[in-house]
């Protein structure tokens, strides 16, 4: 999920060679331009990762320097190639962000990732720029366990042991006055799914420092 900076689209009219955007007025969220038509936006998006490209909406924060995802390797999958770059550094890291479109939604993903060694982890993150940010994610502790890491935007770490070391987890994310993180571990059988743990929160002020 990203929070960045939104584009808008305005009318430019030319007086005595100067250019007056929007009338001289300020730029509103609608446009009542004859030119201009409202998107309609759907409600519920998913991504079941079915087709040869990624569906439009996906953008990186850099332009990475290799292809580090693959769409074939496992149909119905985004599979990811991590590389040496974390959410702290100004580079290219293995990130894919969305724009959050709507203060009130949640944001889920499902995730099958078993770390080799302390230094691999992946999962969901709520970004503003690289010094801000809140992640959830599989990474592997020190005794080996698999476990859930929530970072919040002070850097601050905590981790969560997973019951089951095998399983998928999915990872939610809910938005509005704050972002509640949580997880779920999920199991071949659907119906013995456990509930959604929620683990931590941060507050829109906190997600939004310069």
């Amino acid at each position: 999920l990203d929070t960045g900076r939104e584009t808008f689209l305005a009318p430019v009219s030319w007086e005595n060679d100067w250019p007056i955007v929007n009338g001289g007025q300020k730029i509103p969220l609608y446009s009542d331009s004859p030119h201009l038509y409202e998107l309609s936006v759907p409600v519920t998006w998913r991504d079941d990762f079915s087709d040869s490209e990624l569906q439009l909406g996906w953008y990186r924060k850099n332009t990475p320097v290799v292809r580090d995802y693959s769409l074939t390797e496992r149909p119905g999958y985004l599979r990811l190639y991590g590389g040496p770059y974390n959410l702290s550094v100004p580079a290219c890291p293995t990130l894919f962000l969305r724009k959050q479109t709507q203060r009130i939604c949640t944001w889920e993903t499902r995730l099958s990732f078993h770390p080799r060694n302390q230094a691999c982890e992946a999962g969901a993150v709520v970004w503003w720029t690289y010094f801000t940010y809140s992640s959830i994610g599989i990474c592997r502790a020190k005794d080996g366990q698999r476990v859930v890491r929530l970072r919040s935007p002070g850097g601050e770490i905590v981790d969560f042991g997973l019951q089951n070391s095998q399983s998928d987890v999915r990872l939610v994310i809910e938005c509005g006055d704050r972002y509640k993180f949580g997880f779920q571990g999920l199991s071949d059988d659907e119906s013995n799914e456990e509930p959604i743990r929620w683990i931590g929160e941060a507050d829109n002020r906190s997600m939004t420092a310069a």
